[in-house]
């Protein structure tokens, strides 16, 4: 799985389309999409067209690894908080808005 991440992330980075002239923007992708992505842990499965990755090398001052979202509904990986813990509680928090939005009859 996380070989066909690193590919997406590879081939939009090709796409000469992009216009990506700014050599330093150019690279923090390269970092933010490439590096981290091929060496994070996925800790989900496919689930409502979404992972949650682990990267072991971008730790907080406790030890936690930064995690974050690769989703079909955003075109690149978001690198979201700086543990496991936080983004649980993040995604907790975004189901609870979702589901208290909905209109019910």
């Amino acid at each position: 799985m996380i070989d066909h991440l690193y590919e997406l992330a590879l081939n939009a980075e090709n796409n000469n389309d992009q216009g990506w002239t700014n050599e330093e923007f150019r690279d923090d992708y390269r970092y933010e999409q490439g590096t981290r992505v091929k060496r994070s842990l996925v800790i989900s499965s496919w689930g409502d067209a979404a992972v949650w990755l682990l990267d072991p090398e971008e730790k907080d001052a406790h030890g936690e690894w930064s995690a974050g979202r690769w989703a079909s509904w955003n075109p690149a990986m978001e690198w979201l908080t700086a543990s496991f813990a936080e983004l649980m509680l993040q995604e907790f928090e975004s189901f609870l808005e979702f589901r208290d939005s909905q209109y019910i009859p």
